[in-house]
């Protein structure tokens, strides 16, 4: 879940097929125009009204996947010479709409991550 303010929650179903909105008064249901991905989370708010979400498939390499005004787009996350990239911990900057995560690069033996990075978006 994320929110930004008592009427702007976000919420991503296990399931990565729908979203849901909280306006202050009542939940509605994202599921038209979902990319077609599991969306994996973590969540987080852009600090316009909508929402960054960690996405991917076994088909496709993992992305954010950003929903503002009913409109859904994808940003790019880094590759990995070997092994998966993950993120982790997206968090909106305060008073921005600059939002930064936590990437680990690659997995080694056993687990381990080869490397991590920051990432930023929407700035």
């Amino acid at each position: 879940m994320a929110a930004s303010s008592a009427s702007n929650v976000w919420a991503a179903s296990t399931n990565g097929a729908a979203v849901d909105h909280w306006d202050g008064r009542r939940w509605s249901r994202v599921t038209s125009g979902i990319p077609a991905a599991a969306l994996l989370g973590p969540i987080a708010s852009d600090g316009r009204g909508g929402l960054w979400l960690y996405a991917g498939s076994p088909a496709d390499k993992p992305f954010l996947a950003h929903y503002r005004n009913g409109k859904w787009t994808r940003a790019a996350v880094p590759a990995a010479a070997r092994g998966a990239v993950s993120v982790a911990a997206p968090a909106l900057i305060p008073g921005t709409h600059t939002l930064w995560a936590v990437s680990g690069v690659g997995v080694g033996a056993f687990g381990t991550s080869e490397g991590a990075a920051i990432l930023a978006y929407g700035h």
